[in-house]
């Protein structure tokens, strides 16, 4: 029993050490860029997912037929104004880090193009920027590899044991001897 001592708690402690490795990876800002496109009255796309912390470069192209604006305010984001609005073919960039988590509304300013609601929202020419989404659970794919991988060498390890010590006998030597005589 002293011999399976040791491996039972090497096993433990890779168990442990692999699982707080995929479990405590740690999420790093990123670089985003999105390119979105003004045309037919709407913003294409109209949904963009970042994390908070990301570092986000908008470059929006007017490749519509009339002018637009397009307005991020929670990031205080103004491309274009209703007085001076971006001309069709015309483009603009925009930086900012999402420091803040939520949905927020990004629109065309331009009277009757986008309409707000009552809780907020928009409809007509809007579209949404979420910071923070519920992270996905981690993919814990490699960990089981590697545990499905250790049980195994385990279990192997543990049968050979068991195996060679019913082989041996209760005398320590092989019992085919022991049925053969001296």
């Amino acid at each position: 029993m002293d011999r399976r001592r040791p491996a039972a708690v090497l096993l433990a402690i890779i168990f442990v050490a692999v699982s707080l490795q995929v479990v405590a990876l740690p999420a790093k800002a990123k670089d985003r860029t999105f390119v979105i496109e003004m045309r037919s009255v709407r913003f294409n796309p109209d949904l963009l997912a970042v994390d908070p912390g990301d570092s986000v470069t908008l470059i929006v192209f007017n490749n519509d037929s009339m002018g637009h604006t397009f307005d991020l305010p929670a990031f205080n984001v103004h491309l274009g104004t209703v007085t001076n609005t971006m001309p069709p073919g015309s483009n603009g960039t925009a930086n900012f880090t999402a420091a803040t988590q939520g949905t927020f509304w990004f629109l065309c300013s331009v009277t009757g193009h986008a309409t707000p609601r009552g809780d907020g929202s928009y409809v007509g020419m809007a579209g949404r920027l979420v910071v923070g989404q519920t992270p996905p659970p981690p993919d814990l794919t490699i960990a089981f590899v590697v545990i499905g991988v250790i049980a195994a060498v385990a279990a192997s390890v543990g049968l050979l044991l068991w195996w060679r010590r019913r082989a041996s006998g209760p005398n320590g030597h092989d019992q085919a001897d022991d049925e053969n005589g001296p």
